[in-house]
């Protein structure tokens, strides 16, 4: 037997890291949306933040600033302006704001003047939040004027559009993983013996069927529905599933 890994192994790698080009590629569109919002709306920056692991944070996901990317430092949902607006799902659009958060002004070494924070909505759920910060140099000066935050508010709705992609894209991806991890995992056992590798493929399919179904509900029905698959588990006695978000 040859020594190194088989052709299947390495095809396996292969399409795994297509699989993390396809994440990294919506992403760099994301951070492209942010540069062009940026211009476009007559700021000096803007950034995306996302729900942070940490349920009491979020965290910078893209940004025109390089530090902020490159970082991705986190803020406190509840002493924060963006987390106000990611907690409330309401606009804000202030000068000199005094409760601002400090700790990113302490980062980047630059203090906030103008600001707005725009809520990224999919259907009720609120993904994240899109930022706009302080006036360029040789640009318009003064508070952000009405149509200027529309414009903000334009490019916020399609960020949300593919942020919600991405977010169905690391989901796919970590399903997929798990599946190759499966076929890694048979090959061992059955390979050598000559029976072929058992997929999960219909499942699959069945499990994205129920999520599409799942996405179109409302909170309320889907602490229905998470009701209902407990007692169904119950039933089937097996054990007890955490909540999945969708």
């Amino acid at each position: 037997m040859a020594d190194g890994p088989s052709t299947w192994e390495t095809l396996s790698k292969v399409f795994e890291s297509s699989l993390k080009n396809s994440l990294l590629a919506v992403k760099k569109q994301l951070r492209d949306l942010t540069v062009d919002a940026s211009r476009e709306v007559g700021s000096l920056e803007s950034s995306i933040l996302i729900p942070d692991e940490n349920p009491e944070l979020l965290r910078f996901f893209v940004s025109v600033n390089k530090t902020l990317e490159n970082e991705s430092p986190t803020v406190p949902i509840v002493d924060s302006l963006v987390g106000y607006v990611f907690q409330t799902g309401q606009l804000i659009a202030v000068d000199k704001p005094e409760d601002y958060y400090k700790g990113v002004d302490e980062l980047t070494g630059t203090e906030t003047q103008e600001y707005i924070a725009i809520p990224l909505f999919h259907q009720s759920r609120i993904l994240g939040v899109q930022t706009f910060m302080n006036r360029p140099k040789g640009g318009p000066t003064g508070s952000f004027s009405p149509a200027e935050i529309q414009s903000g508010q334009n490019f916020a709705t399609l960020a949300a559009v593919i942020l919600r992609y991405y977010e169905r894209l690391e989901f796919l991806h970590q399903m997929t993983l798990s599946e190759l991890d499966q076929v890694v995992v048979q090959s061992a056992t059955t390979s050598e013996r000559g029976f072929p590798l058992v997929g999960t493929t219909e499942t699959s399919h069945l499990f994205m069927e129920l999520i599409q179904k799942l996405e179109g509900l409302s909170p309320g029905d889907l602490d229905w529905v998470n009701e209902l698959v407990e007692v169904g588990l119950k039933q089937l006695d097996r054990p007890k599933t955490s909540d999945l978000e969708f």
